[in-house]
């Protein structure tokens, strides 16, 4: 369970974080880039967008008073992973909500395999470090979602 409620957390980062506004007027120009590099089926663009406008909402809610901080020492952990990856070359980017999972974006060619990848690298650095406990609960979980069809609307009640 979350520290603090989304709800709770949001309208404090509204109503107190000096950055709020400039997240939000940067997250209509990351919105822009990152249709356009959908469009254009440019992973690199869209992952570089996607990471930054989350690690740019986590430190607004950094900057709220009181500061709201949902990311945990494994959340770091994984983060740490992402970055490395991309440094030896893996086309991978991080991203998360209000919360302390970390998603990462790959191509669906390479979701397997970075899976895999990621996997070895956070089991490492868990063991390696102060947070690695053996209750499920500190188990690292890992899934693959790839896109799902395309909205529709429908008027019926079927």
């Amino acid at each position: 369970k979350k520290p603090i409620s989304s709800r709770e957390a949001m309208r404090r980062t509204v109503e107190t974080s000096p950055t709020y506004m400039q997240w939000v007027e940067q997250s209509k120009d990351d919105l822009e880039i990152a249709k356009n590099a959908i469009q254009r089926a440019d992973i690199e663009q869209l992952g570089e967008v996607v990471e930054r406008n989350a690690f740019g909402m986590h430190e607004t809610m950094h900057n709220a008073v009181p500061s709201v901080n949902y990311l945990t020492s494994s959340t770091h952990i994984v983060l740490e992973a992402v970055k490395n990856m991309r440094k030896d070359g893996w086309l991978v980017w991080s991203t998360m909500d209000a919360g302390p999972n970390v998603k990462v974006l790959t191509s669906g060619d390479d979701a397997y395999r970075a899976m895999c990848q990621l996997r070895s690298r956070v089991e490492d650095g868990l063991r390696n470090s102060s947070v690695f406990c053996n209750t499920e609960y500190c188990e690292p979980k890992f899934a693959i979602a790839l896109p799902g069809d395309a909205v529709t609307v429908s008027t019926s009640l079927k």
